[in-house]
């Protein structure tokens, strides 16, 4: 397990078949240079898979200034096109993008609404957790969060270099 900068890792190249990457792209200032050295990790034909917001969803449509992935940590917002754009310059093909989910609780939802608080999401979130009964609300459940899973497969290298 690595924790840091990934463009830190010192590494053995060609090493992994697949990398995760779950909730972090958003976070990064040099974008390129992370995929870059993503894909000096990968064996040929290795597999990224992330997950990160999207803002072209209509979560961020429908509520706007109030989209809940907008906030102080996240310094990068993808597009669908905007993030196979981007793998793509970093040497990453055959991408393939589609909806996440995630599985939530309402204990879970409420818990974050009350450090996080939305007008609207907060009220509806914090009354229906006062009616159910715990059991249900410990119960996870699948939502749709504005998010996206990118799956992108490494180009063919040639003399080491991504072609």
């Amino acid at each position: 397990m690595f924790e840091g900068e990934l463009t830190g890792y010192c590494g053995q190249a060609d090493f992994f078949d697949i990398i995760t990457m779950t909730d972090v792209l958003e976070h990064v200032v040099d974008i390129q240079a992370t995929l870059q050295s993503t894909a000096g990790l990968l064996k040929e034909g290795g597999i990224l898979c992330v997950t990160t917001p999207r803002i072209d969803c209509f979560s961020r449509v429908l509520l706007g200034k109030q989209w809940l992935h907008f906030k102080e940590e996240h310094i990068q917002y993808f597009s669908r096109r905007g993030i196979v754009e981007v793998l793509t310059g970093a040497g990453f093909d055959r991408i393939e993008v589609f909806g996440h989910y995630k599985y939530l609780t309402i204990a879970y939802l409420h818990q974050q609404l009350q450090a996080f608080r939305h007008p609207l999401l907060t009220r509806i979130i914090t009354l229906i957790h006062s009616i159910l009964p715990n059991s249900l609300c410990i119960c996870p459940m699948r939502f749709r969060c504005g998010e996206m899973l990118i799956i992108g497969r490494l180009s063919r290298r040639k003399r080491g270099q991504l072609v």
